[in-house]
């Protein structure tokens, strides 16, 4: 009777188990870089050696789902990002395209003036939200990707690497203005409607847990500290076969005031469109930016990339552009170019190389360049 009991026990265990799951995962990227920035006058800064990797940036993270009966789901993602080639590990990110210096940018050192800084001595929280999942959608709270991350660079629309110059100029086109990548808010994920679907988000920025905050101080003459950082976007995305098509665009309200001034807010925009098509002996993809600062600069960016199978490795080029003005007067046109090949060891592990430039007409900053190679593993 004993033995049956722990039987039958052990059998129901299973069965509870059976319903829920927890899944490791995460990607391991480095590489060989050089870097090279130049201005009129000649070399302003170089930098190579072996670094965070451009492929994809690397993270281990949790996922899991539940099943609640009826058709209902609940998921849940922890995901955090990881520097390989830094002692912290864990406590720093690259930025694309950046320059890669622990030492030089430590204890609040920045990169040399005019480029992009490559670490953030912070810790990088890549995702970590809980949802519901049904027939509804799926519904998820938490730091999430937002739509500008998803068409620029989750989407498959970006052939080429955002982390080797002249090919980060969709994913880094207006995400300032929009408070960043992703931020902690609400995603509503329509379900697939014939191959079309919506994604819905509300919430905040990277920088903030709410979306509006007011203060008034006790015991003391009205002092009311007020402060609105409200992020809207929504996009809309349509697969059929090798077609794939996305449309977004997100504003992004913010603003501050004390002393009982009134709260006087911004509304900065950008609207995204993308797609891709893949023939089967070449993959072509593309991404057109349009930006609004609500404080008179306007942004046009545009990517065009294609990638040729051929057995085991894949060829990659692409072209860039983008432009920033204010009235009449041009503050940004740049243009870049890149070309790269990968090659899948095994269905985990690829090897790759890029080379890539980016030239700008305006800035003092005339040109970047750099050639990366690498390995990149997940698991």
């Amino acid at each position: 009777m004993k033995k049956t009991l722990i039987a039958l026990a052990a059998v129901a265990a299973t069965g509870a188990y059976a319903q829920s799951s927890v899944t490791l995962y995460g990607i391991v990227d480095v590489g060989y870089q050089a870097k090279k920035w130049s201005t009129a006058a000649g070399t302003l800064a170089k930098s190579s050696g072996i670094v965070d990797g451009a492929a994809a940036g690397s993270r281990f993270g949790f996922r899991g789902t539940e099943d609640l009966g009826g058709g209902l789901k609940a998921e849940f993602v922890i995901e955090q990002g990881l520097s390989p080639t830094s002692q912290q590990l864990t406590n720093v990110r690259t930025a694309s395209s950046g320059f890669q210096n622990d030492a030089f940018q430590a204890a609040g050192a920045t990169a040399p003036a005019g480029i992009t800084s490559g670490r953030s001595l912070t810790s990088l929280n890549r995702q970590s939200y809980v949802g519901l999942a049904g027939g509804f959608g799926t519904v998820r709270l938490g730091y999430q990707y937002n739509n500008l991350y998803e068409l620029s660079t989750l989407s498959g629309f970006v052939q080429t690497s955002e982390g080797v110059h002249g090919a980060d100029f969709a994913h880094v086109a207006g995400q300032g203005w929009v408070g960043g990548t992703r931020a902690p808010g609400v995603t509503y994920i329509s379900p697939n409607m014939g191959g079309f679907e919506v994604r819905f988000q509300y919430g905040g920025v990277a920088a903030t847990t709410v979306t509006s905050f007011t203060h008034a101080v006790p015991g003391a003459a009205p002092q009311v500290q007020q402060s609105k950082n409200e992020r809207v976007s929504v996009m809309g995305k349509y697969t059929a076969g090798p077609l794939a098509v996305a449309l977004a665009h997100t504003q992004l309200k913010t603003g501050t005031a004390a002393g009982g001034a009134a709260l006087a807010t911004t509304s900065p925009s950008v609207t995204q469109l993308g797609g891709s098509y893949d023939f089967g002996v070449v993959k072509v993809g593309g991404t057109y930016t349009n930006g609004d600062n609500d404080a008179g600069r306007d942004l046009s960016a545009y990517s065009l990339s294609a990638a040729v199978p051929f057995g085991a490795a894949k060829f990659i080029v692409g072209y860039q552009k983008q432009k920033e003005e204010t009235g009449a007067v041009t503050n940004l046109n740049a243009s870049g170019w890149q070309l790269g090949v990968t090659y899948d060891l095994s269905k985990r592990t690829q090897a790759y190389f890029y080379t890539g430039t980016t030239k700008d007409k305006v800035t003092t900053l005339k040109q970047s360049d750099s050639f990366f190679t690498g390995i990149r593993h997940s698991f």
